[in-house]
């Protein structure tokens, strides 16, 4: 996405829009205080801390969608996902937000309430879930599908054999 900054820039000339950069401490609290939208261009953040600690600002998160994003935001509930290869979905989500105050403020409570319980334990334990998932998808793909030859497929009941297992060596 750093790529589309200058579009993005020139897009939002003119308007209330801030292209900070890297921010930390107090200068990043003071800019979560000042903000309307935070918005989170990466679509291979892994933890989402940035993004969680938007929302205990009471801030609507707009981000690039990705498992992530679909993890911690309910889309047009409390924020907004943007299809990370198109600008236009970027541009069209912001725009959704600075011109319906009310839905950005509604957001923004909702986004707050669903991280008030948030900790490190949790999203230790959310880490430690996706892990043993890679592992099991790994074992997974370590088996090999082996189909009939097609003249056995069919039992004459019209429902195809079931599939046959084998481990691989």
């Amino acid at each position: 996405m750093a790529h589309l900054r200058p579009e993005l820039e020139r897009r939002f000339a003119g308007t209330a829009t801030t292209f900070p950069g890297l921010l930390t401490g107090e200068e990043l609290s003071s800019a979560y205080a000042a903000a309307d939208v935070f918005v989170f261009p990466s679509h291979t953040e892994t933890l989402g801390i940035a993004m969680l600690e938007a929302r205990a600002a009471s801030l609507p998160v707009i981000a690039a969608d990705s498992p992530t994003a679909r993890e911690l935001i309910r889309d047009g509930f409390d924020g907004l996902r943007f299809d990370p290869l198109a600008t236009e979905s970027l541009v069209s989500a912001v725009t959704r937000l600075v011109e319906d105050p009310s839905a950005r403020a509604f957001m923004g409570q909702e986004a707050r309430k669903a991280v008030e319980h948030a900790t490190w334990a949790g999203a230790t334990e959310t880490l430690r879930r996706h892990y043993e998932r890679a592992k099991e998808m790994s074992v997974c793909r370590q088996r090999r599908w082996r189909r009939p030859a097609p003249a056995t497929r069919w039992r004459g009941t019209g429902q195809p054999h079931q599939d046959h297992i084998e481990e691989a060596a």
